[in-house]
């Protein structure tokens, strides 16, 4: 008993002591640490006046740093110890719609797969799985390839809400897919495999359209008063101005006000309020200013930015960015209260600043930019920063009107000894 007990205060000496060393560790470098430079084009008079803030952090650590870039430059650290297991949400809660139409997927059990359980997933896409099944044998697989329109004349559209509630959701699905019809085209083509156990369960299938169908558009954004849909197809209910602007573009769904268990969608008022062409290929529907929608879409050979005015239902700016080319996408947007930049998969960016709900092109360059996880720009005027992260480290540009004028190399040396993450990198003019 004794020999126990001088082993357990042994053993519990020696952890105190680890514990105070790791604190110790820790502590002795805590503030002292420094940011290295590497100079990559350019020189480090181009970035006086930038400041960079960063927060690292894991359960117990946190550094707040502050970086003064230029030719003398600066570094605050303020660190932070929590006994307590600390937990950080930056999750941005927008209020939003998604849309999406049943059109493939892949399920697998180690118990039987019941015709419930399909239809409760996968809705009308179910009746074709089980028309497969009924021609697989137990105890083996089957794969076909079968024509969607046999089975089905539209897809089945989900909805779903975020971060507000809709009332009498599965009322709203229904009605929902009552109005908004992508019909299922003549060349949709899709293959399914179904997998059977001894007792002729199915076990595992899955359905994938091969080749075939049409190019969708579903985005959407909500406001205090309503909710936005970009949508292609046909409608199942007449709404307000189809008589206008026909039954594909953007549509209005009034809400109505909150009660105790959510908004209501306003049936009887859905209007449509833009057209759009069929083949138009749109990029995003954004927030702008009050009574403002943005959109990125490509149009007689251009990627534009249109400026739709919500109240007037018309649009108010129509700006060219880039010229469009096949397989063309957006590598990265940003948008902040009073800038956006948008940049394309060839590294092309157009930066835009806005005043009063009209956008004006500043400047445009190109950016070829390694891997990061955050990013950040500030503009004051004349020189546009940007600044990236990745692995506690940043990347930092700055771009005048006509020409690249910096771009650096910034290392923090490994805070905290690694199994560390950052929660935002900012750029300022200052």
């Amino acid at each position: 008993m004794k020999k126990c007990l001088i082993l357990l205060f042994l053993l519990l000496a020696l952890s105190v002591g680890g514990i105070c060393a790791m604190t110790f560790d820790i502590d002795k470098d805590k503030d002292t640490f420094e940011i290295y430079e590497t100079v990559l084009h350019g020189d480090s008079s181009a970035v006086n006046g930038i400041a960079v803030k960063t927060e690292v952090y894991n359960a117990h650590l946190n550094w707040k740093i502050s970086y003064t870039a230029g030719e003398n430059p600066e570094t605050d650290v303020k660190f932070t110890f929590y006994q307590e297991r600390q937990y950080y949400d930056d999750y941005e809660r927008v209020p939003a719609m998604d849309i999406y139409p049943v059109d493939g997927f892949g399920i697998s059990s180690t118990s039987a797969i019941s015709e419930e359980d399909l239809m409760g997933h996968y809705g009308k896409m179910a009746a074709v799985i089980m028309d497969v099944a009924g021609r697989t044998e137990p105890g083996k697989s089957r794969t076909e390839e079968v024509k969607l329109i046999d089975y089905m004349e539209y897809y089945e559209l989900r909805f779903s809400f975020n971060f507000f509630q809709i009332e009498d959701n599965e009322y709203v699905q229904e009605t929902l897919n009552e109005y908004f019809k992508i019909p299922v085209s003549e060349d949709a083509v899709y293959e399914v495999n179904i997998l059977k156990n001894n007792a002729g369960e199915i076990i595992s299938a899955d359905l994938w359209r091969t080749s075939g169908g049409d190019y969708w558009a579903l985005e959407s954004l909500v406001t205090d008063d309503s909710v936005y849909l970009l949508f292609f197809g046909t409608l199942g209910k007449d709404v307000k101005g189809t008589d206008i602007y026909g039954e594909s573009g953007i549509f209005r769904l009034p809400l109505l006000e909150a009660g105790q268990d959510g908004r209501k969608i306003d049936f009887d008022n859905i209007e449509i309020i833009r057209s759009v062409k069929y083949d138009t290929q749109y990029f995003r529907m954004l927030h702008g200013a009050e009574k403002q929608i943005l959109l990125l879409y490509i149009e007689d050979g251009k990627l534009v930015f249109d400026v739709f005015d919500t109240e007037k239902n018309e649009t108010v700016q129509l700006i060219p960015l880039f010229d469009a080319y096949d397989d063309i996408y957006i590598q990265e947007l940003i948008q902040e209260e009073d800038l956006m930049l948008v940049q394309i998969d060839n590294g092309d960016f157009v930066l835009l600043s806005a005043q009063n709900g009209e956008y004006r092109p500043e400047l445009t360059n190109n950016m070829e930019a390694p891997y990061y996880w955050n990013i950040d720009i500030d503009y004051d005027g004349e020189n546009l920063a940007v600044v990236t992260e990745y692995n506690l480290n940043f990347h930092m540009w700055v771009f005048d009107n006509s020409s690249l004028r910096f771009e650096g190399e910034y290392n923090t040396g490994g805070i905290g000894g690694g199994n560390m993450s950052t929660r935002f990198i900012n750029v300022e003019w200052v």
